[in-house]
């Protein structure tokens, strides 16, 4: 019989038992990336720190998904080279306004470090699929302070984009569609005290900056779940 729960959290199949449609199994996502897991990476996906119960608390609200760090050519899975992917994926159409970035300096969002060298952890995420209620109306510290904290964080905007991907095409549905979201990340150099926002849409992903101490942008916070079970080391 198969087993819901470990010692070590829950296993995959146990999680697709309880999230349903919301769960996506690493298989599923490495073909979309053409990439196969090597058996210690396998091993350290097969069991989920995230106790039954939170799954089930979770299961309408989130998606649980696998983060892989590189596709298929090796090459890590940043924005960029999602980007790039995007134009040899049928059916789906990837693109970056060419004012993708609100500042003087109209820096180029590609060449920022969080775009070029940022990639998934190979980990488990619990990612709600829409803006946390409330949040719109909180600055991106006021958020921090109100939502955030011991059992939840803000993602880094790789991981938003990847999620949107993946959940469109593995389950052709559309998650943070038409919202805008802070992100982890801030810019580089000159605009090092600008924090990162992802603008989502049916066909296009914006990525741009904006004063993080201010709450009329009316940006929103999706949170990311911190496992609740702490896993032994491989």
């Amino acid at each position: 019989m198969r087993r819901e729960m470990t010692d070590d959290g829950t296993s995959r199949w146990g999680a697709r038992k309880i999230m349903g449609n919301n769960f996506m199994d690493y298989m599923e996502v490495c073909e979309i990336w053409k990439t196969k897991l090597s058996i210690p990476e396998k091993t350290r996906l097969d069991v989920i720190p995230f106790s039954p119960a939170k799954l089930i608390e979770c299961k309408d609200d989130y998606v649980l998904f696998p983060g892989l760090t590189q596709d298929g050519a090796n090459r890590p899975l940043t924005i960029n080279r999602i980007i790039f992917l995007c134009g040899k994926i049928p059916g789906v159409k990837f693109v970056q306004a060419k004012n993708s970035i609100l500042s003087e300096e109209a820096a180029d969002i590609t060449k920022m470090d969080f775009v070029k060298r940022e990639t998934c952890e190979l980990k488990w995420y619990l990612l709600r699929k829409a803006i946390l209620s409330g949040s719109l109306r909180k600055s991106f510290f006021d958020q921090e302070e109100r939502f955030t904290g011991e059992t939840q964080i803000r993602e880094r905007a790789v991981v938003y984009v990847y999620t949107w991907l993946i959940r469109r095409l593995l389950r052709k549905k559309l998650i943070f569609n038409e919202q805008a979201i802070w992100c982890a990340d801030n810019g580089d150099g000159d605009l090092s005290q600008y924090q990162a926002y992802v603008h989502f849409r049916t066909n296009k992903i914006m990525i741009m900056f904006c004063d993080p101490r201010s709450a009329r942008n009316r940006l929103g916070l999706v949170p990311s779940m911190i496992p609740d079970i702490i896993q032994n080391p491989i």
